[in-house]
């Protein structure tokens, strides 16, 4: 009689798994702001009409990139700082260069976006890449803006 153990395979993720991950990441290249919805109502006749009378450069893709930067919080007037932990924290944040985000980097963006910009989002993770850049880039403001600050600061000493 044989004692060799049976020798098994590793498990394969299944397709139903490997979705339900990739679910949880955001790709921060979606280009699915309010401007490219919009070019996307717009039906493709009327795009070449406005071309035909307006040129080449109507506007319309600087226009679209204003739409997609658009933030709906944008009149929100408290005041936004950030502590020294969060300007580190979101310095190497920046320095990773994220091209998507993972669950635990949207809880990352999410909390500071709340904290620095004094709100409550609650977040959206099936939102687009678009609505993760918008909220990337309030907290990059404040960022530019502390960092301005401090090198202002240090220059004066």
């Amino acid at each position: 009689m044989s004692t060799t153990a049976k020798k098994t395979r590793p498990k394969q993720p299944t397709k139903a798994a490997e979705t339900k991950q990739d679910e949880n990441i955001v790709d921060l290249e979606d280009g699915t702001g309010l401007g490219d919805k919009i070019e996307a109502a717009i039906p493709e006749t009327l795009k070449k009409a406005v071309k035909a009378i307006a040129g080449e450069d109507c506007g319309c893709q600087k226009r679209k990139e204003w739409l997609n930067n658009l933030h709906f919080d944008y009149f929100n007037t408290k005041k936004s700082c950030m502590t020294e932990e969060q300007f580190k924290a979101w310095e190497e944040f920046k320095k990773a260069k994220h091209k998507k985000l993972d669950q635990d980097l949207q809880t990352f963006v999410l909390e500071m976006y709340n904290s620095v910009l004094s709100v409550n989002v609650k977040g959206c993770r099936s939102c687009s890449g678009a609505v993760w850049k918008g909220y990337i880039q309030r907290i990059d403001l404040v960022y530019e803006s502390m960092k301005e600050k401090l090198s202002k600061s240090k220059n004066h000493k």
